[in-house]
């Protein structure tokens, strides 16, 4: 699985995709800065109802983060983030809400000698982020065991990385064992592509009764992509 390179989180679309990454529901489990975000951005109308994939993350670096990003959007108008919406969420929300994630990426995340800024769950994770290897550099073994997979041959991956469908690991020891689902023309596929809003069964079978997602809209028109595309 390949990283994204950047936290340039100052686009509404990113923030609800690659900037965070988060994998669940706005269940009980969410943050009340995050389901917050996720409640004023239905009532101004450019989100719909569903499962949204962004209130809950693993690490407490990435909540941190994400709540701070959460607050900028909550204190955001609806016209704002309608505009933000409706060109694809590229421009930024405002320049007071551009400074406002800014401020919160500055805040929670790590920035490299050479200035890039990186995810506050990329460092002491068994892999060299920064150009000159300064996330990992200072890492002791107690972290890199709590934050990444030991692959058979020695190599470290994210653990975030074991068992998603992908092999990571030169020797694919990070999807050995994992659990799988059954399509129900008897294809088998990783348990983590169901209901991921792919179809990969050939049959579709790995997304039929799934929960319905929330997709972005403009003035009531879905834009065709949900929080996790």
């Amino acid at each position: 699985m390949a990283k994204l390179r950047s936290i340039a989180c100052t686009s509404l679309v990113l923030w609800f995709s690659a900037c965070l990454g988060g994998d669940a529901g706005d269940g009980a489990a969410a943050s009340a800065d995050c389901r917050r975000a996720v409640a004023k951005l239905r009532s101004c109308e450019v989100f719909s109802d569903g499962v949204a994939d962004q209130c809950e993350v693993e690490s407490e670096g990435d909540r941190a983060i994400n709540d701070c990003i959460s607050r900028c959007i909550t204190d955001s108008s609806c016209e704002q983030l309608e505009v933000a919406v409706c060109s694809g969420g590229h421009p930024l929300l405002s320049d007071s809400g551009a400074a406002c994630i800014n401020a919160c990426v500055d805040q929670f995340s790590f920035r490299c000698g050479d200035g890039e800024v990186l995810p506050p769950d990329w460092v002491c994770d068994g892999e060299h982020d920064c150009s000159d290897g300064e996330d990992e550099s200072s890492c002791s073994e107690a972290d890199l065991r709590a934050v990444s997979f030991l692959c058979d041959d020695g190599e470290r991956v994210p653990d975030s990385w074991q068992c998603d469908g992908e092999p990571d690991c030169d020797d694919g020891s990070d999807e050995v064992g994992c659990p799988s689902f059954r399509c129900d023309d008897g294809e088998t596929l990783p348990v983590a592509w169901e209901c991921d809003g792919e179809t990969d069964c050939e049959d579709g079978s790995d997304e039929r009764g799934c929960p319905e997602r929330a997709e972005f809209l403009c003035r009531g028109e879905s834009l065709g992509f949900s929080s996790g595309f």
